[in-house]
């Protein structure tokens, strides 16, 4: 088809303004305030929305920028769960009146990616990026050659256990699902009706009775080599044999007719691993301060999440958080500058982790911290976590939740339950 001279001239000046725009927004052209003015002379104000009521772990980064900005006012607003603040982030971009700013989960990009503004590659570079941050944040936050989000923290499954219950049943700590499928019968007390005293880890039930239950399953079929989507994340492709065995390997521990038996789903994961009645269980570093506070002499400990003995590199799940820049913000080169700052400057990063003592994204104090009594483990696995793009955690968690729910209950096999989840993932990830 060919272009008329109109249309030419339509399409050179769509052209130019884009152009314009790109270069107005990096400083290369003029007419952006922040261009124009000193950083000390520039003032401006700029909303900022996260996850967290608690703005302390953010008091190192409001400090360093007011250095080089005085005139630069970050106001916080932060919301008592993760529903309502996506609940209540959805409604202000729909409104245009969103924050400046805001926290963006690394699972459910995907329906955010026409709501935010990427950091321009003259701040921060790809190639930045891949050096500054585990390779899971390269998978999660770079979408089309572009920079959506940049991190903080990152989180991993780990192993929780109880120290006495081990060393009671003469236990080392298991490293592998092999070792670990060993220690339930020692660990698991029943009575003579096979009604569970006490649980070995809390592995099998569904989502109402193991905390990360979809994440756990995830981990295995992962860890097996199951690919969970197609290479353009359009459609699952986890119903295969393999993800079959991970999920006939997860759910054997809340069946009645196997060795495994340690689950059932009257239980709680976290409340009964804090009352001593479950000696393992796989969480994030983010369960640890509700476990404490449940049960302050719980006497526990942290170990990396097992691995298939057979596997040739080690595998964690990820589970995190990124900041981005709404597309309707007015001040969008300041927030980038802000987020660059809060997340890659390694005193600010590192002063942020000394209060919330989440687990760091940045790759020089992950090295750092290595060897942490507590943040060490998950440190580590930060460099060899992993994640897929999903639809959104809680369509996810739902699915699974179910699978794992219809096998227990004995309403389908592993093979069926995948298969339909896989078309619900699918119909999901197309829309």
């Amino acid at each position: 088809m060919r272009l008329t001279t109109s249309q030419l001239i339509v399409f050179a000046c769509v052209a130019l303004v884009v152009i314009y725009g790109a270069l107005l927004f990096t400083c290369i052209a003029p007419g952006l305030q922040s261009c124009n003015t000193p950083a000390a002379k520039i003032t401006a104000k700029l909303s900022f929305w996260g996850v967290s009521e608690n703005a302390k772990g953010y008091e190192p980064a409001f400090q360093e920028f007011k250095k080089t900005y005085p005139g630069v006012e970050i106001t916080y607003r932060g919301f008592p769960s993760v529903s309502q603040y996506e609940s209540a982030l959805l409604d202000a971009l729909a409104s245009g009146n969103s924050p400046d700013l805001f926290m963006l989960s690394h699972r459910g990009t995907r329906k955010w990616l026409n709501k935010i503004t990427p950091i321009p590659q003259a701040l921060f570079t790809p190639a930045m990026l891949r050096a500054s941050f585990p390779q899971v944040v390269e998978h999660d936050f770079i979408s089309q050659g572009q920079i959506i989000a940049l991190p903080l923290s990152i989180d991993t499954l780990a192993l929780y256990y109880n120290r006495d219950l081990l060393d009671q049943s003469a236990l080392t700590v298991p490293t592998t699902w092999t070792e670990l499928t060993r220690a339930v019968p020692r660990l698991t007390l029943t009575d003579a009706s096979r009604v569970l005293r006490r649980s070995a880890i809390a592995l099998g039930g569904t989502e109402e009775s193991v905390a990360n239950a979809s994440d756990i399953l995830t981990l295995l079929m992962m860890q097996n080599g199951v690919p969970m989507t197609n290479p353009e994340g359009t459609q699952a492709s986890f119903s295969t044999s393999q993800g079959a065995d991970a999920l006939r390997f997860y759910t054997q521990f809340a069946d009645t007719r196997t060795e495994s038996y340690t689950w059932n789903e009257g239980m709680r994961s976290r409340e009964d691993f804090a009352g001593e009645k479950v000696a393992m269980v796989l969480d994030y570093a983010s369960a640890e301060a509700s476990l404490i506070k449940k049960n302050a002499f719980l006497n526990f400990d942290i170990a990396p999440v097992p691995q298939v003995e057979s596997a040739n590199k080690p595998l964690s799940v990820a589970n995190y958080w990124g900041y981005t820049v709404s597309r309707t913000s007015v001040n969008p080169s300041l927030a980038w500058e802000f987020i660059r700052m809060m997340t890659t400057n390694t005193q600010v990063a590192d002063a942020s982790f000394a209060i919330t003592k989440n687990p760091p994204a940045l790759r020089a104090l992950i090295a750092k911290h290595l060897n942490d009594p507590h943040t060490g483990v998950f440190a580590r696995q930060a460099l060899i976590a992993r994640s897929w793009l999903q639809p959104s955690a809680e369509s996810v968690a739902e699915t699974f939740s179910r699978v794992i729910g219809l096998v227990i209950s004995n309403q389908s096999n592993p093979s069926d339950a995948l298969s339909h989840a896989a078309q619900t993932i699918t119909s999901l990830l197309t829309q």
